[in-house]
């Protein structure tokens, strides 16, 4: 669960997720309120309901925290997660749910409050996680379940009492589980602009000045040593910088080993080789061994033969379960009608795809490089 406040540290600003979502709820208080008051009125008009003054106590606080809770949302949401503001959601929902109860004798079509018990429950969500939501979920459940008791007995409500109380104990819940991951999602997005910013900065400064160091200095020591620092900045920037030296081949996950066997092809022979997901991926075992092998022949057959300046390899996962990864190089490219299939693009790379159910599409043309689309499904 996020903090949002400690008595020792100031408060937070919301972030904009949670900025929107409280704003959602005070649009939600004050829809569902607005509609309580003009079914409680239509109600006392018709005689459904016996004790409009108790319905109107009942209702004016909802209708009026509806407003201050909107307004809160707009200029001050970090009151809104705050243990004052919590406890008062919840008392007038609790209110509100006890009241209906009374403020009626027969049947009615709609409970006094409407829906608005709802926000609440979603509130204590989004402040406390799927456990606080799930709480005040059962909570108010078990308020509504005990007022019953109380004014009608529950024979023949069981059912209605207990569908009630799931509902609002499910509501609780996934605003909370949902909630979590959006900030979750919101802090990885913030982590990679960070990251990006700090690429941005090293690209223009420090390794440009380590790439000067290597083509202009006669001290062997120290372009040696640049070297290793530009290959470590870069396998930092592409996410590799958790992997630590000397790591072995099942060490990491699939991005992990694969931009590590690129470093490596790079030292070898010479050639940038960058390493571009799309997606996440982490395939089973045998799929990423194939994979990685396929990956590196693709690779050393476009250095050997190609004489490209840059190499990429793509990973995507265009369907659901599917692996895609592609070489491509910016070299001499060939012909594939005319050129004799090469032992290394037959062996190591279309042989170890299609033995794990994949397939291998080798495009290419003179003068535009070469692409290996290799595919497991």
């Amino acid at each position: 669960m996020q903090r949002w406040e400690t008595a020792a540290q100031p408060r937070p600003t919301p972030t904009p997720t949670a900025r929107g979502v409280l704003t959602g709820l005070g649009l939600l208080r004050c829809t569902t309120a607005l509609w309580a008051v003009v079914v409680a009125v239509i109600d006392a008009r018709s005689g459904v309901m016996q004790r409009p003054a108790l319905a109107a106590t009942a209702l004016a606080p909802m209708v009026l925290w509806s407003a201050v809770a909107t307004w809160l949302a707009a200029t001050r949401p970090i009151t809104l997660l705050q243990p004052a503001a919590q406890g008062t959601d919840l008392v007038i929902g609790a209110v509100v749910v006890a009241a209906d109860w009374a403020v009626y004798d027969g049947g009615h079509s709609q409970s006094l409050g409407s829906a608005w018990v709802l926000a609440p429950v979603i509130s204590t969500g989004v402040a406390h996680g799927p456990v606080g939501g799930l709480l005040a979920g059962l909570g108010l459940g078990l308020v509504n379940t005990a007022a019953a008791a109380a004014t009608r007995g529950l024979e023949g409500r069981v059912m209605a009492t207990v569908g009630t109380t799931l509902l609002l104990a499910l509501a609780g819940a996934t605003s909370g589980w949902v909630m979590e991951r959006l900030r979750r999602a919101e802090d990885e997005v913030g982590r990679a602009r960070a990251r990006e910013e700090v690429a941005r900065t090293l690209h223009d400064g420090v390794l440009q000045t380590l790439a000067a160091v290597q083509r202009r200095s006669t001290d062997h020591e120290l372009v040696a040593l640049a070297e290793a620092q530009d290959h470590e900045l870069r396998a930092w920037l592409q996410g590799a910088g958790a992997s630590r030296p000397g790591a072995g081949p099942d060490d990491g996950d699939f991005l992990a080993r694969l931009r590590r066997l690129a470093l490596a092809l790079e030292q070898r022979d010479g050639v940038t080789v960058e390493v571009v997901a799309v997606v996440a991926v982490d395939p089973p075992p045998p799929v990423a061994e194939a994979l990685l092998g396929a990956a590196g022949e693709a690779v050393t057959n476009a250095t050997k033969h190609a004489a490209p300046s840059r190499v990429t390899v793509f990973v995507d996962s265009p369907d659901a379960g599917a692996v895609l990864c592609t070489v491509h190089d910016d070299g001499n490219g060939f012909d594939p009608a005319t050129a004799p299939a090469g032992m290394g693009l037959e062996l190591s790379v279309r042989r170890r795809v299609e033995g794990v159910g994949g397939s291998v599409t080798i495009r290419s043309a003179p003068g535009r490089g070469t692409d290996v689309e290799m595919t497991v499904p």
